[in-house]
């Protein structure tokens, strides 16, 4: 589509999509002293991290400093937020944290289940560092790409070979051994304590579409510790939740000169000689800008936005086959007062807790969505934020905050009857651990993956799509748009459907923001 655009709707960048890496993404760009516009369809800005909780994982200290989000109003409450697999007597495992304490705390809680377990411990995790250490390089940097690769990628791949190499033949064996494995088998392997099992499967398949025992399940896991590892503050808890940094973010894009315009949905992009010109809103207003940033999912900015016509029929293809990420439920409580857990610590309640009694309840709860069907008895993230975070609360009251994974996207009921089906199979389940929580809640806040997914999209998961070997780095969301080669010139992406994922971590953004630096390089050289 082409036609006469007025100047002053000319810009050198538009971002569409105002969630956090488009935030993200408009707040760099506008610091380089581009004029930035950023195009969010909803009333306001957040995008999908508006349903999130209050955690960050693997939030760049880096990026809070270059933004300077501390004085827009960022407060982090806690960092190294670890979790723990619950146990209904009362015997609980800390997982994580950081220091000597802690790791000296897991040991020990351990060793009441199996001194088996406590000596193997250590080995364990150092397999889990090895792996998230060889992943490191291509998750915080940009995607290598097979058939394009430059000089300076094939040096970064020889690189990193090298120093896996370098590790011995040993370590650089495990790595190769691993990754392609599945999460259940290695657990299985050298583990005997079912909920240590249990809440170490759950971290591993929480945002996938399948259980510890499908293939390639493994490398599923340790992306995702990867990423939650590369912020030198880990997981993070952020006042206000997702809405503070959204917020924040917010006020920093603003602060660097971008035009944050809410209610504008953009619903064609001006392409001409397979470049782009700039975008289309809903009202016909025309937004021309030299390079356009995409932070929403890669299908609907290539099948919907671009349109066919201007690709080819293998990439289009290709978009319609991409696998989405697993649906993620949330349900709110608001109780009168914090539950009764056995042996739970104030330490305790401020981290996540891992509501996975062993691998099988995981696993069989994963199945239930092949078949649009809700888990009978569900697995769950456990978060209770106002242990740090009161944010108006009342005194005495808490909130409670239940992620529940492997839910089907459309179940076969509806989500209409599914949704209160779902939430009392939680609460059954939660209180197995807490017998007096059901007399305590006050009020009950469901999220299904409908609400998380208004466009209907049918992406529900933070990651868009699944983190499995094919739609990893440069096959990221396709092998033909993972390169510098793009098939419309001047279109980047910079969602959670591309490297290296989604998360509270604007990661996707700042990949895709040295993509348009270097792009402009190249057209001035």
């Amino acid at each position: 589509m082409t036609g006469v655009i007025n100047d002053t709707n000319s810009v050198d960048v538009a971002v569409i999509g105002g969630g956090i890496n488009g935030l993200v993404a408009a707040a760099l760009l506008a610091r380089t002293g581009r004029s930035v516009v950023l195009l969010e369809a909803a009333t306001q800005t957040g995008g999908m991290a508006t349903n999130a909780a209050q955690l960050a994982c693997g939030l760049p200290t880096s990026l809070i400093r270059r933004l300077k989000l501390k004085k827009h109003g960022l407060s982090l409450l806690g960092s190294h937020v670890g979790r723990v697999a619950l146990d209904p007597d009362g015997r609980h495992i800390p997982l994580g944290g950081k220091g000597r304490a802690a790791r000296r705390a897991t040991r020990e809680a351990i060793f009441r289940w199996s001194s088996r377990d406590a000596e193997a411990w250590d080995s364990v995790t150092a397999s889990l560092d090895g792996l998230s250490g060889a992943l490191t390089p291509w998750v915080v940097g940009d995607a290598p790409h097979l058939h394009d690769l430059d000089r300076r990628q094939r040096l970064a791949w020889a690189l990193q070979l090298f120093r896996l190499r370098r590790q011995g033949r040993a370590a650089l064996q495990e790595v190769l051994q691993l990754l392609p494995s599945n999460a259940a088998d290695f657990l299985d392997d050298r583990l005997e304590t079912d909920i240590l099992k249990g809440a170490l499967a759950l971290e591993a398949t929480r945002t996938s579409q399948h259980g510890p025992r499908a293939p390639g399940s493994m490398l599923h896991w340790q992306w995702e510790r990867t990423l939650e590892q590369a912020g030198s503050a880990g997981t993070v808890q952020v006042a206000g939740g997702a809405k503070g940094l959204i917020a924040a973010l917010r006020d920093a894009a603003m602060a660097a000169g971008a035009d944050i315009r809410c209610s504008a949905p953009v619903t064609q992009l001006l392409i001409e000689d397979q470049t782009v010109l700039g975008a289309v809103l809903e009202h016909g207003e025309e937004i021309r800008a030299r390079c356009l940033v995409s932070a929403i999912d890669p299908r609907s900015t290539y099948l919907d936005l671009v349109g066919a016509r201007h690709l080819d029929a293998g990439l289009v293809n290709n978009l319609r086959h991409q696998r989405p990420g697993g649906a993620l439920g949330r349900i709110t409580l608001t109780l009168g007062r914090r539950p009764t857990i056995a042996r739970l610590t104030d330490e305790m309640w401020a981290r996540r807790l891992m509501l996975a009694p062993s691998v099988p309840e995981v696993e069989r709860a994963s199945n239930a969505a092949k078949y649009d069907d809700l888990p009978d008895h569900p697995v769950a993230e456990i978060t209770v934020p106002s242990v740090l975070d009161r944010n108006g609360l009342a005194d005495g009251r808490e909130l409670l905050t239940a992620l529940v994974p492997f839910l089907p996207q459309h179940p076969r009921q509806g989500w209409s009857k599914a949704r209160d089906l779902l939430a009392a199979r939680v609460v059954k389940q939660l209180s197995a651990y807490a017998p007096d929580l059901p007399d305590l809640i006050e009020d009950i806040s469901i999220l299904t993956p409908e609400d998380m997914d208004p466009a209907g999209v049918g992406l529900s998961s933070w990651h868009h799509l699944d983190l499995a070997p094919d739609q990893l780095m440069g096959f990221r969301p396709v092998a033909e748009l993972g390169g510098h080669d793009r098939p419309i010139k001047g279109l980047i992406l910079a969602g959670a459907g591309s490297h290296p994922g989604g998360g509270l971590n604007g990661r996707a953004a700042m990949r895709a923001v040295r993509d348009v630096l270097a792009e402009g390089r190249r057209e001035r050289s």
